[in-house]
């Protein structure tokens, strides 16, 4: 299973889709976002994104599916995943939400690790489109965001930012994907 601490491994990103074969489906998902998430340069991020989108295909989470899928071609252009994600997104791209592009624009953002540009065009995101199928996951880049700026900073305001924004995400979002994650990540360390 994925190390607390380590860079994700091609047999750890195999375990995980075992899971997603079971009832544990969500535990395999959620390994999957935490590597997409913490460990966004590690050379298996490319394979756990692609598992995500065609998990969130299978769960007809389209718009999901689509921003994963784009995100790896944009991302590692030269991964072995690529002609499937380009697959993938030929056929999902047809009836894809007309917000998609200004969230994968805020995911960039993330990815480049501007923290306050990163986090006001997630903001601006979700006020825009608090009822798109996107905005759970932009509350909780921003809470990602928040989190490694406070570890990084040691500002105790970036904890706080966090709290509140996994608590609007636990409020507003209490069935998405992004609670499942939320919930999880606070039973692995016994909150």
């Amino acid at each position: 299973m994925l190390q607390e601490t380590s860079s994700p491994n091609r047999k750890e990103i195999f375990e995980l889709l075992e899971l997603l074969h079971t009832n544990k489906a969500s535990e395999g998902f959620n390994g999957l976002r935490r590597i997409v998430m913490e460990f966004p340069h590690s050379t298996v991020c490319d394979d756990a994104l692609y598992f995500m989108g065609v998990f969130y295909a299978h769960k007809s989470q389209n718009d999901k599916a689509l921003a994963c899928m784009q995100r790896l071609i944009r991302t590692w252009p030269t991964s072995n995943m690529i002609r499937f994600a380009k697959a993938w997104q030929e056929r999902l791209s047809q009836n894809s939400a007309p917000e998609l592009p200004e969230f994968l624009h805020c995911e960039d953002a993330f990815l480049n690790q501007n923290l306050f540009v990163a986090d006001r065009l997630l903001k601006d995101f979700t006020e825009k489109h608090p009822k798109s199928v996107l905005a759970d996951n932009a509350l909780l880049l921003r809470a990602i965001l928040w989190k490694n700026h406070a570890e990084f900073s040691g500002e105790k305001e970036g904890l706080e930012m966090h709290q509140t924004l996994i608590q609007q995400i636990l409020q507003d979002y209490p069935n998405s994907d992004a609670a499942g994650f939320v919930r999880q990540s606070q039973q692995s360390v016994g909150v």
